[in-house]
């Protein structure tokens, strides 16, 4: 009995390592199986991602690189790579604060040069308004003798003569402001690259309110020498002759 025993034991031992020994193979199986999916999975992923990639770089073929912003680490960098660059011939390096200080300064001879019209025209309005006035002084010698004669002081000649050359210069002022913005207005409606900046004749600036100040002193200046003629107005002289 006890070999029998003894064999069944042993017997049933080498069933149970057996059946050890088929589940750690079925377990290796099943890790190799899944490697091996994993491992499809990834050279799948691999193949979409190359896939997406090509589609990308194959939208436009003719693209191509035409400028790089570059920053220097060093100052000796922004001085020898530039001239570097400019050497091969095929590439050119230039410094956005250089080129900027140069456009500025292209547009600061241009503003100096319309600065400098500028003055013109204001002297010939002072000049217009200073014929304007000598012109009619000399028309109405007789009307302002024959405004003595009622009652009127040299001082009221005076001061009509220099309001006459006050309004003419201010009417005159205002008129070309809003003659300026009326066609800022219209050329930023009618050009499509003025109206992609913002160009708008609505804008007021305190230079206009200065410029204003300036033209109509100046007119006003201008009326000084026929208001003073005015003034020393000789009126027994003046109703002989007429």
């Amino acid at each position: 009995e006890s070999d029998a025993d003894g064999r069944s034991g042993d017997h049933s031992d080498e069933i149970d390592h057996v059946d050890d020994h088929d589940d750690h193979d079925d377990h290796d199986d099943h890790d190799d199986h899944d490697v091996h999916d994993n491992r499809d999975h990834h050279d799948e992923h691999n193949e979409e991602t190359h896939e997406t990639a090509h589609t990308t770089d194959g939208d436009d073929p003719d693209r191509e690189i035409t400028a790089m912003l570059m920053r220097y680490r060093t100052p000796l960098a922004a001085m020898t790579l530039p001239m570097a660059i400019n050497a091969e011939g095929k590439l050119q390096a230039v410094a956005p604060a250089t080129e900027v200080a140069r456009v500025l300064q292209l547009i600061g001879a241009g503003l100096d040069g319309l600065a400098a019209f500028a003055w013109i025209l204001v002297t010939t309005a002072a000049l217009s308004v200073f014929a304007a006035l000598y012109g009619s002084l000399h028309a109405r010698r007789v009307d302002l003798a024959i405004l003595r004669c009622l009652g009127a002081t040299r001082s009221e000649l005076l001061l009509s003569l220099l309001m006459e050359g006050f309004i003419l210069s201010f009417v005159g002022v205002l008129l070309g402001i809003m003659s300026g913005h009326l066609a800022i207005e219209l050329l930023s409606g009618w050009n499509s690259t003025t109206r992609d900046i913002g160009l708008t004749g609505w804008i007021w600036i305190a230079e206009e309110t200065r410029l204003i100040v300036g033209l109509v002193a100046v007119g006003v200046v201008a009326a000084i020498i026929p208001a003073i003629q005015a003034y020393r107005t000789d009126v027994a002289r003046v109703l002989s002759e007429a």
